[in-house]
């Protein structure tokens, strides 16, 4: 279970704002009478700082609540349960026999490659001026997924959780080792922003709507990747563990775990756009090569980045889309988003791109949905449905390999 906004400590409620284009065209009359209203303002004094860059208004979403990321690690590594935390990953080998080769297990965060990357990374950095602590990195996994609350009606919960890398899976996933931390609860996009948006004169187009809907998002996210938490995860946090040990801990983003429409919202990418894929920019037309040689290369020299080239990308159309009074799909905005499917929208996570994380690596595969509930039920269900079709004798070959598949997958794991 989850601490909730009464239960838990650190929780803060603010508002979030977001910029909407106004769609006003720039000419070279409303550009000049643009330069002496901030002239004349400057001059006299009466520039409001909080005032919305020429051509956007603004639209606040109250009441988004959250709690800090940092107040989070302080208050999960100074209780009793992170004494089986792991500060130091490590490789997990088994050797079923002395004439066989030890054999890599991928059991815990703890032991991949990626905790063990980022400690590496750690150890060989220079540490703090006048800081002898032990250095250890807090490995935070992500969860969220907008939840019904309600047999009838729409009202629903959008949570963020997370969990840490440090502790072993069985334990996190004990509901009694309440692992879970609820970060913050995601606004959604109230009804009112259409007579908003239509009180400055424009149309609330399907397309307008679902871009206020990312920058709520990404607004709400900056909000919590705040600057303590950029510091944090530079400097580390000064923390005693519950083993009575002063470390220095330094935030580190593993997963972030969702599903697919969720993960393009985080990805800023296109929901079932020219490259669907919120991992590689491989066009739609060349899903049907999946599992083949030539797919996973194609897949691995089209990784995403989150590197200057992108952020530079949705920069230039933003401009064109806030200071010059381009629709959001014109053909010059298009010729920097589509080819590879991304949105004007700037990521909030890019934040950390200073230090060299990558967003797009901490994304990972949903089990429930893309699998339990999701891909492979979709699946399984439509090859049944053709073995149906096949006659009834096709359909008791197919029960009996299931049953024998069972129980040979059964001896295998007894055996182990």
């Amino acid at each position: 279970m989850a601490t909730s906004p009464g239960e838990g400590t650190g929780w803060s409620k603010a508002s979030v704002t977001i910029d909407i284009p106004t769609g006003e065209k720039l000419t070279k009359a409303t550009e000049r009478q643009r330069n002496n209203d901030r002239q004349t303002a400057r001059r006299y004094g009466e520039e409001d700082p909080d005032a919305p860059p020429p051509g956007t208004f603004r639209f606040t979403v109250p009441n988004f609540h959250h709690r800090s990321l940092c107040t989070i690690i302080r208050e999960v590594f100074t209780q009793t349960p992170s004494k089986s935390f792991h500060y130091h990953p490590f490789k997990l080998f088994h050797q079923s026999s002395p004439e066989r080769p030890p054999e890599r297990v991928y059991q815990d965060a703890f032991t991949a490659d990626a905790f063990l990357d980022a400690d590496r990374k750690l150890q060989e950095s220079l540490p703090e001026p006048g800081c002898s602590l032990p250095r250890a990195v807090a490995g935070i996994m992500l969860w969220s997924d907008a939840t019904h609350v309600a047999q009838f009606g729409q009202a629903k919960l959008w949570p963020i959780y997370v969990y840490f890398a440090n502790q072993c899976k069985y334990e996190r996933g004990r509901p009694s080792s309440h692992a879970a931390r609820c970060v913050a609860y995601l606004p959604s996009l109230p009804d009112s922003i259409t007579d908003h948006i239509r009180n400055q004169g424009r149309s609330a187009s399907a397309p307008l709507l679902a871009h206020c809907r990312r920058e709520l998002f990404h607004a709400s996210w900056g909000l919590i990747l705040n600057d303590e938490f950029l510091h944090a995860y530079e400097h580390g946090i000064v923390v005693q563990c519950s083993d009575g040990q002063w470390r220095r801990l330094y935030p580190r983003i593993f997963t972030y775990s969702a599903d697919y429409p969720e993960k393009v919202l985080i990805a800023t990418v296109r929901d079932f756009g020219g490259c669907p894929c919120p991992f590689c920019t491989m066009p739609k037309d060349h899903i049907p090569r999946l599992g083949t040689k030539r797919d996973w290369v194609e897949r691995a020299e089209g990784a995403r980045i989150d590197d200057s080239e992108r952020q530079s990308k949705v920069q230039q159309a933003r401009d064109l889309i806030y200071r010059r009074g381009l629709a959001l799909g014109n053909t010059q905005v298009e010729d920097y988003l589509k080819p590879q499917s991304w949105v004007p929208t700037t990521n909030a996570f890019s934040r950390l791109s200073s230090f060299g994380f990558n967003y797009f690596n901490m994304l990972v595969v949903d089990q429930m949905h893309e699998f339990e509930l999701g891909v492979w039920k979709a699946l399984l269900t439509h090859l049944v449905r053709i073995i149906h079709q096949l006659g009834s004798s096709v359909v008791d070959t197919f029960n009996e390999r299931c049953v024998e598949y069972v129980l040979i997958h059964g001896s295998a794991v007894a055996d182990n």
